[in-house]
């Protein structure tokens, strides 16, 4: 492989879009563990409860970082980064 066939491959990576399935991935596996355990190891309805609050709430917070990073324009975040 030479340099300009490692570029072009570089180049039709959306690093962006790895990045922001690593992080789905790391969020969703983190509210499942706690999720699980509320429910299979909580006595009572009480833990169960929590665990559906729990979900609701991290379903309206993803929802909300979902929104507000489809507003923000990288293209102006990126110029100043480009500059240094």
């Amino acid at each position: 492989m030479s340099l300009n066939d490692i570029e072009v491959i570089f180049g039709k990576i959306n690093f962006a879009a790895i990045l922001f399935a690593f992080i789905f991935l790391i969020y969703w596996t983190y509210v499942f563990v706690i999720i699980y355990h509320l429910v299979r190891f909580g006595v009572g309805p009480k833990p169960k409860l929590f665990a559906m609050i729990f979900l609701a709430g991290a379903v309206i917070l993803f929802t909300a970082a979902i929104y507000s990073f489809s507003r923000v324009d990288l293209t102006k975040l990126s110029i100043p980064l480009l500059n240094y």
